[in-house]
């Protein structure tokens, strides 16, 4: 009897837990200068408010900066965490 209440306590526990799903993280990058072939990262967008939509900010960031007139990099966002190369 005592195993099935912890089995039943298990399966509620890992039920809730994969309904609350945690949004998608986006990083920002950047190149040097324009049609340099650089990585820079700028910014993380991970947060944790399943209201807030990361790769909506991570673009809206990307679109302010790309804006700017003295602005000879070139920005874009990719899914996921910073990472030192593009995975093929």
């Amino acid at each position: 009897m005592k195993v099935a209440r912890v089995a039943l306590l298990l399966a509620i526990a890992a039920a809730g837990s994969a309904c609350r799903t945690r949004p998608d993280v986006y990083t920002l990058y950047r190149t040097e200068t324009v049609g340099d072939s650089a990585r820079i990262h700028v910014a993380t967008f991970d947060a944790a408010d399943e209201s807030d939509d990361n790769r909506a900010t991570c673009e809206r960031a990307r679109e302010l900066f790309q804006l700017q007139p003295s602005m000879l990099s070139r920005f874009w966002c990719e899914k996921g965490r910073y990472r030192e190369k593009a995975s093929k």
